[in-house]
């Protein structure tokens, strides 16, 4: 069993933050007004555009009983009932996607298959998509993929939900997508690192005490093993993306198999950065979130703060980002 607990350590001040979903707002314009007369009242548009409780708990409007009607510039002042409570959004919207209609011959497909460690194995077929790069979306997370001669990609994803969705997307058109129940997602416990840029940002894991360097310091950089995994031994980082993309969306997921597990122990997650001459000084912007343990997936913005240009090639770290896992034994 997972608990999580909120890490009370900061290593380096690294900052990361892009924004993944765009709320789009627009209205259309009217038709102009006639030419008036000069005894003629002026008019106004009202647009009632808040919603309020009064102390009986009826729902008041900004004016009532109208709505996007021309009223006398006299008239146009409409008295309130007194407010009690203002309804305020509570959760944002999830963002969609435009989905095209593709022409004959160039309909993109999407096909999963479940792997073990609960991984899903993607095969995207997108014929009028040849050498292009797309983007696969996850629950939020997203990250580019780069089609060959033929219009073929794969990728081989952490399932981040027991229905798991994955969409494919071609500049913020939807192209196609699929469902696929993945039954062992409970068993492992995942976390997030996402962004978007070409900065180079690594998830680290520190399990049972490692520090870096050590055999449970683990990383993309280091040799991963999903056997491993579904035997309860140790976790694994998968990362995602493609860095010559337009615009590069990355992911990388560190997967740990608590309900596997056998030992009690504690696992430390940190983000970590090189400083280089492109990124010196600078603020960088991505997601972070995790699962398991009940724990709803969800992306949570993050920033990093990179040193200055004099600290060029030094890595940098920042561990109050993610709850740590600690493990009880079972």
């Amino acid at each position: 069993m997972a608990i999580f607990q909120k890490a009370g350590r900061v290593a380096a001040s690294v900052c990361v933050v892009l924004g993944l979903g765009y709320l789009v707002q627009g209205g259309a314009s009217g038709q102009q007004d006639p030419l008036r007369r000069a005894t003629q009242p002026t008019t106004s548009i009202v647009h009632p555009a808040m919603m309020t409780k009064n102390p009986t708990g009826d729902p008041v409007f900004g004016a009532r009983n109208v709505w996007d009607s021309d009223l006398p510039a006299s008239s146009s002042v409409v008295p309130m009932d007194d407010i009690h409570e203002v309804l305020t959004e509570v959760v944002v919207p999830r963002m969609n996607f435009v989905t095209g209609s593709p022409m004959d011959g160039c309909k993109t497909s999407i096909e999963a298959a479940a792997e073990m460690a609960a991984m899903v194995a993607l095969d995207v077929q997108s014929p009028c998509h040849r050498d292009s790069y797309l983007v696969i979306w996850h629950e939020d997370m997203a990250f580019s993929v780069l089609t060959d001669s033929a219009g073929q990609a794969t990728a081989n994803v952490p399932a981040l939900d027991t229905d798991a969705v994955f969409v494919v997307t071609y500049e913020n058109v939807e192209e196609a997508r699929v469902a696929i129940n993945v039954p062992d997602m409970g068993r492992y416990d995942r976390a997030v690192l996402h962004w978007r840029s070409r900065d180079n940002l690594q998830l680290h894991a520190l399990e049972f005490g490692a520090g870096f360097g050590d055999p449970g310091h683990v990383w993309s950089a280091s040799t991963q093993a999903p056997e491993l995994a579904q035997a309860g031994q140790r976790g694994y980082v998968v990362r995602l993306g493609q860095s010559d993309a337009p615009v590069p969306y990355w992911s990388e997921i560190y997967t740990f198999p608590s309900g596997r597990l056998t030992d009690a122990g504690e696992i430390v997650l940190q983000v970590g950065a090189t400083v280089t001459a492109a990124n010196c000084g600078h603020r960088l912007a991505g997601f972070t979130g995790q699962t398991g343990s009940d724990k709803p997936f969800a992306l949570s913005r993050m920033t990093m703060e990179i040193p200055g240009c004099d600290q060029v090639d030094r890595a940098v770290f920042r561990s109050d980002l993610f709850d740590d896992l600690v493990l009880a034994a079972r």
